[in-house]
Protein backbone atom coordinates (compact mmCIF):
# COMPACT_ATOMS: atom_id res chain seq x y z
CA UNK A 1 0.00 0.00 0.00
CA UNK A 2 2.80 2.52 0.81
CA UNK A 3 3.82 2.98 -3.15
CA UNK A 4 0.27 3.82 -3.92
CA UNK A 5 0.39 6.04 -1.32
CA UNK A 6 3.44 7.40 -2.58
CA UNK A 7 2.61 7.88 -6.31
CA UNK A 8 -0.85 9.76 -5.16
CA UNK A 9 0.63 11.92 -2.68
CA UNK A 10 3.93 12.83 -5.55
CA UNK A 11 0.65 13.57 -7.64
CA UNK A 12 -0.90 15.88 -5.04
CA UNK A 13 2.32 17.58 -4.55
CA UNK A 14 2.57 18.39 -8.17
CA UNK A 15 -1.09 19.65 -8.48
CA UNK A 16 -0.84 21.99 -5.91
CA UNK A 17 3.27 23.50 -7.26
CA UNK A 18 5.38 21.96 -4.03
CA UNK A 19 8.65 21.53 -5.29
CA UNK A 20 9.64 18.04 -4.13
CA UNK A 21 12.04 15.07 -4.94
CA UNK A 22 10.39 11.46 -5.33
CA UNK A 23 12.53 8.77 -3.98
CA UNK A 24 15.86 11.23 -2.86
CA UNK A 25 18.92 9.53 -2.97
CA UNK A 26 20.29 10.64 0.77
CA UNK A 27 24.10 11.20 0.83
CA UNK A 28 26.79 9.54 2.56
CA UNK A 29 29.91 11.92 3.34
CA UNK A 30 32.17 9.92 5.96
CA UNK A 31 35.38 11.69 6.18
CA UNK A 32 35.70 13.15 2.44
CA UNK A 33 34.80 10.08 1.54
CA UNK A 34 31.52 10.02 -0.46
CA UNK A 35 29.99 6.39 -0.38
CA UNK A 36 27.74 4.63 -2.43
CA UNK A 37 24.92 3.07 -0.15
CA UNK A 38 21.54 3.27 -1.46
CA UNK A 39 19.73 5.47 1.62
CA UNK A 40 16.66 6.43 -0.10
CA UNK A 41 13.80 8.64 1.54
CA UNK A 42 10.39 8.60 -0.06
CA UNK A 43 10.46 12.86 -0.45
CA UNK A 44 12.31 15.69 0.09
CA UNK A 45 9.84 18.58 -0.10
CA UNK A 46 11.15 22.37 -0.84
CA UNK A 47 14.72 20.88 -0.35
CA UNK A 48 13.99 20.86 3.37
CA UNK A 49 11.59 18.80 4.71
CA UNK A 50 12.25 15.03 4.55
CA UNK A 51 8.70 13.14 4.61
CA UNK A 52 8.57 9.23 5.19
CA UNK A 53 5.16 7.26 4.31
CA UNK A 54 4.64 4.08 6.22
CA UNK A 55 1.19 2.01 6.58
CA UNK A 56 1.69 -0.04 9.31
CA UNK A 57 -0.28 -1.11 12.58
CA UNK A 58 2.21 0.41 14.71
CA UNK A 59 4.87 3.14 14.34
CA UNK A 60 8.06 1.94 15.80
CA UNK A 61 11.31 4.41 17.28
CA UNK A 62 12.97 2.37 14.16
CA UNK A 63 10.99 4.73 11.62
CA UNK A 64 12.05 7.94 13.80
CA UNK A 65 15.66 7.09 14.04
CA UNK A 66 15.76 6.54 10.11
CA UNK A 67 13.99 9.75 9.56
CA UNK A 68 16.70 11.69 11.65
CA UNK A 69 19.29 9.64 10.13
CA UNK A 70 18.18 10.91 6.73
CA UNK A 71 17.51 14.70 8.15
CA UNK A 72 21.30 14.12 9.81
CA UNK A 73 22.86 13.01 6.82
CA UNK A 74 21.43 15.72 4.10
CA UNK A 75 22.03 18.41 6.92
CA UNK A 76 18.31 18.66 6.50
CA UNK A 77 16.06 20.49 9.94
CA UNK A 78 13.09 18.57 9.31
CA UNK A 79 10.69 15.29 8.48
CA UNK A 80 7.54 14.28 8.48
CA UNK A 81 6.22 10.77 9.30
CA UNK A 82 2.97 9.34 7.86
CA UNK A 83 1.50 6.40 9.17
CA UNK A 84 -1.54 6.02 6.49
CA UNK A 85 -3.11 2.96 8.41
CA UNK A 86 -4.86 5.41 10.88
CA UNK A 87 -8.48 6.63 10.72
CA UNK A 88 -7.35 10.23 11.21
CA UNK A 89 -4.20 11.09 9.14
CA UNK A 90 -4.32 14.45 10.77
CA UNK A 91 -4.26 13.81 14.48
CA UNK A 92 -2.81 10.42 14.66
CA UNK A 93 -1.21 9.57 11.84
CA UNK A 94 1.50 12.46 11.59
CA UNK A 95 5.03 13.01 12.95
CA UNK A 96 7.30 15.98 12.91
CA UNK A 97 11.23 15.63 13.93
CA UNK A 98 13.54 18.18 14.18
CA UNK A 99 17.07 18.15 14.54
CA UNK A 100 20.22 20.64 16.05
CA UNK A 101 19.88 22.16 12.57
CA UNK A 102 16.58 23.23 13.13
CA UNK A 103 16.83 24.15 16.74
CA UNK A 104 20.18 26.80 15.41
CA UNK A 105 17.55 28.27 12.41
CA UNK A 106 17.13 31.79 13.33
CA UNK A 107 14.20 32.91 14.60
CA UNK A 108 11.99 35.26 11.55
Amino acid sequence: MEKVYHKCLAHEFFLRGINFESEYRVPIDYKGMETKADLRCDFLVEDIIFVEIKSVAAMSPVFDAQTISYMNLAKKPKGILFNFNELNLYNEGQKALVNDIYRRLPDV
